[in-house]
């Protein structure tokens, strides 16, 4: 916004200039005028161009921040279905909600993850085992008998 009287400047220039051309009586004068409203042009072309980058900046920042509000939204929502629970063992990770369900099977979200404002399923990783892996990190990984 600091860049509008500078805007304004350059408008002004630009009127004043052309009421001095169309007061100029000589054909010196007018040549003398018509330079330097060609300079005065160019500076408010210049300005527009500059206004113009400002203008499609912002509106990408803008853009951005209704995206990232949006899916701060979303995850919220989604994370408003999970509640932490105790897998066994005194280890925690999130289970969907029977209420909210819908049709989901059960599962766990990995703790690690969700605190991030990630939904990572953790999987088993082999049948009857109580070994369990993040799908997004092998970093996370549970295993119950270790604790039990």
């Amino acid at each position: 916004m600091s860049e509008i009287p500078g805007y304004i400047a350059v408008v002004t220039k630009v009127a004043s200039i052309t009421k001095t051309l169309l007061n100029a009586k000589t054909e010196a004068e007018i040549a003398t005028v018509r330079v330097e409203l060609s300079g005065a042009v160019i500076d408010l072309q210049s300005k527009v161009a500059e206004m113009q980058t400002r203008y499609s900046q912002a509106l990408e920042e803008n853009e951005s921040l209704k995206s990232e509000l949006s899916r701060q939204k979303n995850w919220k929502e989604e994370a408003a279905r999970y509640s932490l629970a105790d897998m066994g063992g005194g280890i925690f990770a999130y289970r969907i909600n029977e209420a909210d369900r819908a049709g989901e099977p059960h599962h766990w979200l990995c703790a690690a993850c969700y605190a991030e404002n990630k939904k990572s399923i953790l999987i088993k990783t082999s049948y009857g085992s109580d070994k369990y892996r993040c799908h997004n990190s092998v970093n996370h990984a549970i295993d119950l008998n270790e604790y039990a």
